[in-house]
């Protein structure tokens, strides 16, 4: 498969079968499921989970290491890792490149889901386990400076906590700033967040999990195949993400036109259909203008003006 022009930070021209300095990105949900997904680097998993949460973690059974191509080539599907530890605790890591403004209730939709389905119907709320959902997100979601967030039910004024089944954990890959080679999560978050090369080389040093982890990154690097399937999933993402930008500029453009046409509607009673049509189909520059000077408009004949 040869690919003559992609794009900066997708893909590199294809020249060779030799990709020795390219890298693909951790943070790309395929290759994170990749790497931690895999029944085969359970012990990545398992060492991700204990930088990262309180109770220790002994082993894990991953629930869902299938990759179908079509997920992959879905802009909209979720390539999460789902998986339950050796003390029956439900876990679902979740990473996120594209800005969500409902992250926090997308979140606790997905954590039901996944408490929920522990049972079927008549069975005891006692077989319910520990819950646990965790975002790895690229941009900034929770109002604190704090890079690592973790959230229980909890009492407003005394604090206690309602019950121990659910835990909620926000990863703030952008708020990481200083390279901490001391903290196992800060490692294995540099590694993850992927800034360069250099950054993941220097926490493989330090880190044996990490070095694993960055080996078999290597390895999937220079895999044909499974370039050519991050490539695809890259695409998915930058398509989604564009659309989600012309979805916000059009929904911002016919906010305008609306409000504009309710203050004209507002001033004159006698505003006509014929009239918000054309207002609705002004040029900018024209529509700029009229918007300025609405308020200096003395009568319904001055629109005609400016359409």
């Amino acid at each position: 498969m040869q690919y003559n022009s992609i794009m900066e930070g997708y893909f590199i021209k294809e020249d060779s079968n030799k990709y020795e300095d390219f890298l693909l990105k951790p943070k790309n949900d395929f290759v994170f499921k990749k790497i931690f997904g895999d029944v085969k680097n359970k012990d990545l998993l398992i060492s991700l989970l204990n930088s990262i949460l309180s109770d220790k973690v002994n082993d894990v059974t991953i629930l869902n290491s299938e990759l179908p191509k079509e997920n992959i080539e879905d802009k909209k599907s979720v390539l999460d890792v789902r998986a339950v530890t050796d003390a029956g605790y439900h876990i679902d890591i979740e990473i996120q490149v594209l800005r969500t403004v409902s992250m926090p209730e997308r979140s606790l939709y997905y954590w039901s889901k996944l408490y929920i389905e522990q049972i079927a119907v008549g069975e005891s709320y006692k077989k319910l386990k520990k819950t646990i959902a965790i975002n790895i997100v690229d941009y900034d979601c929770i109002n604190t400076n704090k890079y690592h967030n973790i959230f229980h039910i909890m009492e407003d004024e005394t604090k206690l906590k309602l019950t121990e089944v659910l835990e909620i954990h926000f990863i703030e890959l952008r708020k990481l700033k200083n390279i901490n080679t001391i903290d196992k999560l800060s490692q294995w978050m540099n590694f993850i967040k992927g800034d360069s090369k250099e950054v993941i080389l220097e926490m493989a040093k330090v880190n044996s999990d990490i070095e694993k982890a960055y080996d078999i990154l290597r390895t999937m690097s220079q895999d044909r195949e499974t370039r050519a399937l991050y490539l695809s999933r890259e695409m998915a993402l930058h398509d989604e993400a564009t659309r989600r930008e012309e979805a916000l500029e059009e929904g911002v453009e016919i906010g305008r036109t609306t409000l504009l046409i309710k203050l004209l509607k507002k001033r004159f009673k006698d505003f006509s259909k014929d009239m918000e049509e054309k207002i609705k189909k002004l040029p900018e520059d024209k529509f700029e203008v009229l918007s300025l000077d609405i308020f200096e408009l003395k009568t319904i004949e001055d629109i005609y003006k400016y359409i």
